[in-house]
């Protein structure tokens, strides 16, 4: 669980989630007014430290599996 500076807990999961989701639309947004890409012809993919511990990378991959629910 992550705190916000108000007290309101929230799960980290779903904090990443949103985060890669934001990063995802101001991508998207950004294509489409210059190149006119859509979305369909994108295929986005997240890298992920070699270094980081097993736990670290499934958390990042349930997290990149969330942002499809958005």
């Amino acid at each position: 669980m992550l705190e916000d500076i108000d007290g309101k807990q929230m799960p980290a999961q779903t904090i990443f989630a949103m985060s890669i989701n934001f990063l995802k639309m101001e991508i998207l947004k950004s294509m489409t007014k210059h190149s006119g890409y859509t979305i369909e012809d994108v295929h986005f993919i997240i890298t992920i430290p070699a270094v980081w511990t097993d736990a670290a990378k499934q958390f990042m991959r349930e997290s990149a599996i969330e942002v499809r629910s958005y």
